[in-house]
């Protein structure tokens, strides 16, 4: 098992030990309450790869691991004990990865069994499970100085150098000094085409040109920069070039330490390749400038490694909860300890696995805070373990994911009914369920009591042109049978909790199938305004004398004969030709019914056109100037008194009526919005007088215009406004028990004049003697509706 893996591990550990607030899940940090441990390890010398420690109490059983040492703090683990049961156990014998090279300095660790399988599983599970015995707050520890025996291998390679002096590399990974690289002579003798000798040559082969006995490493390929405690993959190509097969240890030195080592078997001339992936090897080399290389019993090759120090992780933000399909985001500051610029990974793990990672660039000494996510789409519900992690520092956090509830969505459009049955448009229920129709009385929070309609049970599904009967629910005690005056109804998709297929929501005063939700917790709803069809009115008779007003006027011939014929054959005087002429047109047949503006209208208009253009009009002159005739004549002759109305009516289209005021217009558009509760905001207002906005509540559909009134704009010159915003509960005149809107709902936005021209809205004021709304052509208040939405300001 390589247990030099997952380094930020154990820099949780280090962090422990001394005192830092790492967070690491309840099974990493063992137990807070268990008896005290204990651990004895004391400096020795060994001749192989196994410590002894003296003795180790355990009272719950467990482990003792070996860790290398960190300045004195736990670093990387190399060995495990056999499982140890609880009680003191002495001389207890821990088998290391590595064979002791000279002197190094250990830790031993109490670790708990924390899943009770007699296995350790602390570096498999990230850290979970088997976590140390802890006191006070810091992980149960000794140290000791481990030495390594003097002993030369049967091959003559001293353990702490490697190849024997006349053949390798000294203690510090480089050449001996009469084993460089080829003088200027030996260059001279080589075969200057071989390019192979030459590239040898140019990184480090410190052998000469003859051939090495066993084992000759012909190629290297090692990164040149690496940070402290990420994997160091190193490369090499060993060739035998003996007669018969070989088996040799091939080593990877970095300053003079020996990092890993593997036995390779090779056919005479055939070459293998050598691979070292070194997890955790470089934790005691600090920032810097390093040779490595790698090595057989006879030949090496050499090579230089720059290593920097890994980020550090100053401060985690990540979620305790989260539902299943929402993106989860963890924020980490990080901070580069380096003197010189560096790049690094940043990594967020999510149960274990790299979720997301970036790489984050910061000059030396400076810090940033990076966002990193994960999806939990297709993640089952249940606690997960999470973090940042740099690449030998890190954090982690629990996180709960609870499932997504099921989705619906409906559509509730306005309509006119006459039986007491609305329509829904259409409607998508995941889960199954009803549409349940509600009263504008939800919107003042009574989410049973509004309930008056209940469609039938719904398989999972999408439906369309839904019918839902109202005053017909289970449970409901409804005071009325039939809608009596136009409304607005709310439609929302309701659960079917309890699987009974029956709506039992007003029935158990809201336990059971509540309503749909989305995303934000708010249930899914549409509204529409519901008309009332009325039975159609009879149309009132016309009245006959009108009729035959209108259509028995005075015929052409009766209105020319006496005025064509007069004004063209007699001279046009100012005295008895005019009074003739005006008795003439008087005694003219007329209806008996007092004479209409139209009918005035058309005789005189006839009269005038028959007149010659070129005389001077008798009529016009003449009928301003007579006194108003008394009489007029009936169809059959006779006449009847007149009245100074009907002259006036007759002479009504001689004198021009005085212009009417143009009557004031407005618009205004309010569209579905979310807000805080405090403000809305209107798409467009138009207002052709100046004026006001004004946001009216619900209650405005019962008929008070004036308590209905919830928000009122800025006094507006007269034109075209956009994105008006609307401050609520603070209007003139009105005082309030709350300063903004606590649940989503209908509003209506009116635009409303400045009657009294103060520029100050006194509608509320003044009981709606003052300001009131624009109306349209038939009267009606100007005014659109629009749901509200409400958002947290969190």
């Amino acid at each position: 098992m390589n247990t030099r893996q997952y380094a930020v591990l154990i820099a949780g550990i280090v962090a422990l030990s001394a005192g830092a607030a790492a967070v690491l899940p309840a099974g990493a940090l063992g137990s807070q309450t268990q008896d005290a441990a204990t651990v004895s390890f004391a400096d020795q010398s060994v001749d192989d790869d196994t410590v002894t420690v003296e003795s180790a109490d355990l009272p719950e059983g467990g482990f003792v691991v070996i860790h290398e040492s960190d300045d004195g703090e736990a670093g990387d683990v190399v060995g495990v004990s056999e499982y140890l049961d609880s009680g003191e156990s002495e001389d207890i014998e821990v088998e290391l990865d590595d064979d002791i090279e000279d002197e190094e300095e250990f830790v031993a660790m109490a670790h708990l069994d924390s899943d009770d399988d007699e296995a350790f599983d602390f570096v498999e599970t990230d850290g979970e499970e088997d976590g140390p015995y802890t006191a006070d707050g810091e992980a149960v520890v000794d140290s000791a100085t481990v030495t390594a025996e003097d002993e030369e291998d049967e091959g003559g390679t001293p353990e702490e150098a490697g190849p024997p002096e006349d053949a390798g590399p000294p203690e510090d990974a480089g050449p001996p000094e009469d084993a460089g690289p080829p003088d200027e002579d030996d260059e001279d003798e080589a075969d200057e085409d071989d390019e192979d000798e030459t590239e040898e040559a140019d990184e480090g082969n410190e052998t000469d040109e003859a051939a090495v006995d066993g084992l000759a490493v012909t190629e290297l390929d090692a990164p040149e920069n690496a940070t402290v405690g990420e994997t160091l993959n190193v490369t090499a190509t060993v060739e035998n070039q003996g007669d018969s097969e070989t088996t040799e240890r091939v080593e990877f030195r970095v300053d003079g330490q020996l990092i890993a080592n593997q036995e390779v078997t090779v056919e005479a001339d055939e070459e293998a390749t050598v691979s070292f992936a070194v997890d955790s090897g470089l934790q005691n080399l600090s920032e810097g400038e390093f040779q490595h290389g790698v090595f057989t019993e006879n030949d090496w090759q050499l090579g230089t490694i720059g290593l920097e120090q890994s980020f550090e992780l100053v401060d985690l933000e990540a979620p305790e909860n989260a539902t299943v399909g929402e993106t989860v985001t963890a924020n980490a500051t990080v901070r580069n300890p380096n003197d010189a610029e560096a790049t690094q990974t940043v990594a967020f793990r999510f149960d274990g696995a790299v979720a997301d990672s970036t790489e984050v660039t910061l000059d030396g000494g400076a810090e940033e805070t990076v966002s990193l996510e994960v999806n939990a789409s297709g993640v089952e519900p249940g606690n997960y373990t999470h973090g940042v992690f740099t690449v030998t520092d890190g954090d982690f956090a629990e996180i709960e994911l609870v499932p997504a509830p099921p989705e619906a969505s409906i559509a509730f459009e306005n309509q006119t009914v006459d039986n007491d049955t609305v329509t829904i448009e259409s409607v998508s229920v995941d889960d199954g369920g009803f549409v349940a129709i509600h009263d504008a009385s939800l919107l003042d929070g009574d989410a049973v009591g509004s309930v008056i309609g209940v469609s039938e049970y719904l398989e999972p599904g999408e439906y369309e042109d839904v019918e839902v009967d109202l005053f017909d629910v289970p449970g409901a005690d409804l005071e009325n049978e039939t809608l009596e005056e136009n409304q607005t109804l709310i439609a929302m998709p309701h659960l079917d909790t309890n699987d009974n297929e029956t709506y039992d929501f007003v029935a158990t005063e809201g336990q059971a199938d509540g309503p749909y939700t989305d995303e934000d917790g708010d249930a899914t709803l549409d509204d529409a305004a519901v008309t009332v069809e009325q039975p159609d009115s009879e149309a009132e008779p016309e009245t006959p004398a009108t009729e035959e007003e209108t259509e028995e006027p005075p015929t052409e011939e009766e209105t020319e004969e006496p005025t064509t014929e007069e004004a063209a054959e007699e001279p046009v005087t100012e005295e008895p030709v005019t009074e003739d002429e005006t008795a003439e047109e008087t005694e003219e047949p007329v209806p008996v019914a007092p004479t209409t503006e139209d009918t005035a209208t058309e005789d005189e208009t006839a009269e005038e056109t028959e007149e010659p253009a070129t005389e001077e009009p008798v009529t016009e002159e003449s009928t301003p100037e007579q006194p108003v005739p008394e009489d007029t004549e009936t169809e059959d002759g006779t006449a009847e008194p007149g009245t100074e109305e009907n002259e006036t009516a007759d002479d009504g289209t001689e004198t021009p009526e005085d212009d009417e005021e143009p009557t004031p217009t407005a618009t205004v558009d309010l569209a579905d919005q979310a807000t805080n509760g405090t403000t809305v905001t209107v798409d467009s207002v138009n207002v052709s007088e100046g004026g006001f906005v004004v946001v009216h509540n619900v209650s405005l559909l019962d008929g008070d215009a004036v308590g209905s009134v919830i928000g009122v704009s800025e006094y507006l010159e007269p034109g075209e406004y956009e994105d008006l915003e609307i401050v609520l509960f603070d209007v003139p005149g009105v005082e309030y028990e709350r300063d903004q809107l606590a649940v989503g709902q209908t509003v209506f936005a009116m635009p409303h004049l400045d009657t009294d021209g103060n520029e100050e809205y006194d509608f509320a004021a003044t009981n709606g003697s003052a300001d009131g709304p624009y109306t349209d052509a038939d009267g009606d208040a100007v005014v659109d509706d629009g749901n509200l939405v409400i958002e947290s300001d969190e």
